[in-house]
């Protein structure tokens, strides 16, 4: 995983206060001569590349055709954010993100942020999946032209959550085994579910141990979906969200 350089990061301008944002405002805005901690965040350049082959893991095939029909118009990136947006001194994150780029540049209106919900889904091929979805639709209707309309004026923009998928995640493991469980027999056996609690424990722990865990949020990834909104350019959130999803664009 590749992050942009932080000394590159630290010469960008101090601008965008904290006026210009809405409810999931971010913190750490300086007044007078006061640098903004969260000003490297803002002003930082989305570098965008070709995908990694494997970055949507098990999809490969999804991502393969996408290739073969999109070409340069998918691209992926990794975006810095603060671990800690109330103490952005604490380290970054990497928030992973994909783009299918709109089809007529000239046209373009913005960025379509979107998440599939969860909690804990991997939003980062949901770019695909709102092109494949809406690439077919039929043009004499009007659901179909909006929806092709959307594909020649907007970036589509799947991202992973901060703690899952492609993003800085969080890994609860130990040296300790697992015991074993049984999901087809008896399930309500008492030693089988002694055993399920047991696991459940382990695994809780572990992630209590992981120093990241506490920075795993529904407030923190909101204000890293503001963050791609102001990176990419955009004065608003353009967003289609899912469940969950719903609840982060919100």
């Amino acid at each position: 995983m590749h992050l942009p350089r932080r000394s590159a990061l630290r010469a960008a301008l101090r601008s965008l206060a904290c006026g210009a944002l809405a409810a999931a405002a971010l913190t750490g805005c300086g007044g007078g001569d006061d640098e903004d901690p969260l000003a490297p965040y803002r002003t930082q350049t989305v570098g965008w590349a070709a995908c990694e082959p494997t970055i949507l893991g098990a999809d490969t095939d999804k991502l393969r055709e996408a290739w073969k029909r999109l070409g340069d118009r998918l691209q992926c990136a990794y975006l810095r954010a603060p671990m800690d947006w109330n103490a952005p001194d604490k380290g970054d994150v990497a928030v992973s993100l994909m783009r299918v780029a709109s089809a007529q540049p000239q046209l373009r209106q913005g960025s379509l942020l979107t998440n599939p919900g969860g909690p804990g889904g991997d939003g980062l091929g949901n770019a695909l999946s709102l092109y494949f979805a809406y690439a077919g639709s039929n043009p004499d209707t009007a659901l179909g032209k909006l929806q092709l309309q959307l594909l020649d004026t907007y970036d589509f923009i799947g991202f992973s959550p901060r703690g899952m998928g492609d993003s800085t995640s969080v890994v609860c493991t130990g040296n300790a085994f697992m015991r074993p469980t049984g999901h087809t027999q008896d399930p309500l056996d008492p030693v089988n579910l002694d055993n399920a609690l047991y696991n459940g424990r382990y695994v809780a722990d572990a992630c209590a141990k992981n120093p990241i865990t506490p920075h795993i949020h529904t407030e923190a990834t909101a204000r890293d979906m503001d963050l791609i909104r102001t990176v990419l350019g955009d004065e608003r959130l353009n967003y289609i969200g899912y469940s969950y999803g719903t609840w982060l664009g919100a």
